[in-house]
């Protein structure tokens, strides 16, 4: 009960031992968000409140990736670490809450990026792969096109604290969930919860997660597609010539 009255980052220090954890990150611990499965259902349990979704009540799942290429034993150049490949599956639902399903970081050459998205289309079925095309990335769109997949193409802003501004509001508003155990958890959680913005930090896994919040971002103020869809057409209006 005392710990509860302290700082978020100093009770998240000494409640969990996590002393990564600090005041300056920018997405801050205490807005994590955990569901776990039960057959086809996902339950989001959080301080006693539960809500339950069924796969299928998904508006969407999509796959995003942020797609570097390297050698996998190239770790440094020029003293920095090098960037690793990122390919995330999230599930979307009618209540805004976003979910990640599936998650792997690696780095590797071009072919061994273009295996795990193919494996992750395979297990997950995503309906499109949403690919930062900075630098490498529409080589690996279009070899993912040749390989059956379809892919959306989007550049991100070089800023990378700009980029994430969105996805941090949305986790602060507890709509961002995580598994609530995956072998990948720990390593997500240690990147996301330290990351201060500074361009010396690991900011791939950050970076997939502002491009999926970015990829559903309109849909947020409709409960569905359908919904979505007569917003917007009973927004337009003729042309007057």
């Amino acid at each position: 009960k005392s710990l509860e009255k302290q700082h978020p980052s100093i009770r998240e220090q000494l409640l969990r031992g996590d002393c990564d954890i600090t005041e300056e990150s920018r997405f801050k611990r205490h807005w994590a968000r955990y569901y776990s499965m039960k057959g086809n259902y996902f339950l989001l349990e959080h301080e006693g409140e539960v809500k339950s979704f069924h796969i299928g009540e998904a508006v969407k799942i999509f796959a995003t990736m942020d797609p570097a290429i390297s050698r996998r034993d190239y770790v440094v150049k020029d003293g920095k670490k090098r960037s690793h490949c990122v390919i995330s599956v999230w599930a979307y639902f009618p209540s805004g809450d976003l979910l990640l399903v599936g998650h792997r970081r690696f780095r590797g050459e071009l072919d061994v990026a273009i295996q795990h998205a193919k494996g992750m289309y395979m297990e997950f079925k995503p309906e499109y792969f949403r690919i930062e095309t900075n630098n490498m990335g529409e080589v690996v769109r279009q070899l993912l096109v040749k390989n059956g997949i379809r892919t959306v193409g989007k550049a991100t802003s070089t800023d990378k604290v700009a980029n994430s501004v969105e996805a941090a509001i949305r986790m602060s508003e507890g709509h961002i969930w995580f598994p609530k155990s995956a072998p990948y958890l720990v390593d997500l959680e240690t990147e996301i919860f330290t990351w201060t913005g500074d361009e010396d930090e690991q900011d791939d896994q950050v970076d997939n997660l502002s491009n999926a919040v970015h990829e559903v971002s309109w849909e947020a103020f409709a409960q569905s597609r359908e919904e979505t869809s007569n917003q917007v057409a009973s927004a337009m209006v003729p042309f007057i010539y």
